[in-house]
C-alpha cells in the first residue's frame, strides 16, 4: 500500500489518571479560591457594618428612606421605620434626622404606626429639653456634654416624587416638610377596590355556590353583585370613619398650618407641591439635594449616614454573577457611609 497508518499509541493508565486528576485539581482550586474570595467579602461587609454602627465618631446627618408601598412585608414598613429612627436618635453624632419620602400610599395601619413613632420621638425629646433646662437652673455649671443633655435632632421629611394618602399620614407630624416644586402630595382620601366577575361566570355556564353564617360575611365577594345599599354600607361603616381619622390626623400633626378649605383639602385630589405648600400640606419648597447641602453647612459636616442599608445576601452573591456580585458587594460596603450626593 502506498500510505501506511501509523497504529494508535495506547494511553498507558498512569497518563489517563494524571489527566483526570490534574483536572479534578484545578476544578478543585477554582471553587476553593471562589469560596475563600465570597468567605472573605462577607467577613469584610459584616466588619464594616459593626465599624459603622459603632464607631461613628464624626457629626453626620441621617437619612431614613421611605420608598415604594407601605405595608408590613416592604421595607417601608413601621418596624424597619422604628429601627433607623432609634438608630439614628441614639447616636450623639446625629445633628438631623431626614426622612426622604417617595411612595403611592399603602397600609393606614403603617401609616399610623408610623406617625405615632415620630410623635413619641418628639414629646420624649420635649420632655429632655424640659429636663436639661431644669437640670441647668439648678447646677449653673454644668456642661452640655453627654448623651443626656445633647439636643436631640429634628425630623426633617424631603418629598421626592410623590407622596400621597398613606405616605403623607406617616409623615405628616415631622418638625418640618419640604417638596419639589413638581412633587405629587396628598390624596386625602380612602379607596377600596374590588371586581365583578360573576357576569363572566354566567356566559360559561358557571354556578357558585356560597354559605355564610354572617349577613355581610361575603360583601365584596367579587362573583356577587354588590347593591346599591351595601355600597352604601360599607361607604357610612367603614370608609367615612376611616376618612375621618385620616383627617383628624393631619388637623393634630399640621394644626394652623392646613387651608380653612376643608372642602378642597380632604377631597381627595392631589396636588403639586408648590400647590401642597399653598394647603398647608408642606413647609418649604426645596429640592432634596439643596436641603441636605443646606443641613450639612448648618451642621458643619460632610457626612451623610444612611439608617437603612439593604442586607448582605450570600445566596445573592452566589445566584448571580460572581465578578458582578464581588463589585456590588464591594462597593457596598465601601459606600454604605457615603454620601448620597
Amino acid at each position: 500500500m502506498l500510505f501506511n497508518k501509523s497504529p494508535k499509541k495506547t494511553p498507558e493508565l498512569n497518563e489517563i489518571l494524571d489527566n483526570h486528576i490534574g483536572k479534578y485539581v484545578k476544578s478543585a482550586a477554582i471553587k476553593n479560591i471562589m469560596m475563600a474570595t465570597i468567605l472573605a467579602i462577607s467577613a469584610f461587609v459584616m466588619v464594616k457594618n459593626l465599624v459603622n454602627d459603632n464607631e461613628d465618631t464624626e457629626a453626620f446627618i441621617a437619612v431614613i428612606r421611605i420608598d415604594g408601598e407601605i405595608a408590613q412585608s416592604k421595607q417601608a414598613s413601621a418596624s424597619v421605620f422604628a429601627k433607623a429612627l432609634e438608630k439614628a436618635s441614639q447616636n450623639e453624632h446625629t445633628k438631623a434626622i431626614v426622612i426622604l419620602a417617595n411612595s403611592p400610599g399603602g397600609s393606614p395601619v403603617m401609616a399610623e404606626s408610623i406617625n405615632g413613632q415620630i410623635i413619641d420621638y418628639k414629646q420624649n425629646r420635649q420632655a429632655r429639653e424640659t429636663a436639661k433646662e431644669k437640670l441647668k437652673a439648678d447646677f449653673p455649671n454644668i456642661g452640655d456634654d453627654g448623651q443626656q443633655l445633647r439636643k436631640w435632632p429634628d425630623i426633617i421629611v424631603s418629598i421626592e416624587d410623590v407622596c400621597a394618602s398613606a405616605c403623607l399620614a406617616s409623615i405628616a407630624s415631622a418638625d418640618t416638610i419640604y417638596s419639589h416644586e413638581n412633587s405629587l402630595v396628598g390624596s386625602i382620601g380612602i379607596r377600596m377596590d374590588s371586581f365583578g366577575v360573576d357576569g363572566l361566570l354566567q356566559k360559561v355556564g358557571v354556578e357558585r355556590q356560597v354559605l355564610t353564617s354572617g349577613r355581610y360575611k361575603d360583601l365584596t365577594d367579587p362573583y356577587r353583585t354588590m347593591s346599591e345599599t351595601e355600597k352604601s354600607f360599607i361607604r357610612e361603616q367603614l370608609l367615612n370613619p376611616l376618612h375621618m381619622n385620616f383627617i383628624s390626623l393631619m388637623k393634630t400633626a399640621r394644626g394652623s398650618k392646613l387651608s380653612q378649605d376643608e372642602n378642597t383639602l380632604f377631597s381627595g385630589m392631589i396636588w403639586s407641591g408648590e400647590q401642597a405648600q399653598q394647603l398647608g400640606l408642606v413647609d418649604e419648597i426645596m429640592t432634596t439635594e439643596r436641603l441636605l447641602t443646606k443641613l450639612k453647612e448648618k451642621h458643619k459636616t460632610k457626612n451623610i449616614k444612611m439608617m437603612i442599608n439593604e442586607p448582605f445576601s450570600i445566596h445573592k452573591l452566589i445566584s448571580g454573577s460572581i465578578s458582578n456580585g464581588i463589585s456590588e458587594s464591594l462597593n457596598t460596603a465601601v459606600n454604605s457611609n457615603a454620601k448620597l450626593y
